[in-house]
């Protein structure tokens, strides 16, 4: 199904693993591509102190990245299919919208 680079063991990678079951179901990718499932401290003082990252890589594809502003071990299935929703049903500006 899918291999997990996360080198860790006990509850951390189980997080990591149960995420990225939900990214594959929900996101279906293609047979080349690989997910990366991540937390990260924010810095910045506009941003909580923490946030889980889906990333979905795909040959010559830039990133497609899913942010979820809470801890990995409290995101949930309906976390990740909300942003999943939400940036799939953002509308996109052709070139000639995005200079106006």
């Amino acid at each position: 199904m899918f291999t997990s680079s996360f080198s860790g063991s006990g509850p951390e990678r189980a997080h990591v693993l149960r995420v990225k079951q939900w990214a594959h179901e929900l996101l279906r990718p293609t047979a080349d591509a690989h997910i990366m499932v991540t937390q990260v401290a924010c810095p910045d003082i506009d941003c909580p102190d923490v946030e889980s990252v889906v990333a979905v890589l795909r040959p010559g594809q830039p990133p497609a990245r899913y942010k979820i502003f809470k801890a990995l071990r409290d995101v949930t299935r309906d976390d990740l299919l909300a942003v999943v929703a939400l940036k799939h049903a953002a509308p996109r500006l052709s070139s000639s919208e995005s200079s106006k």
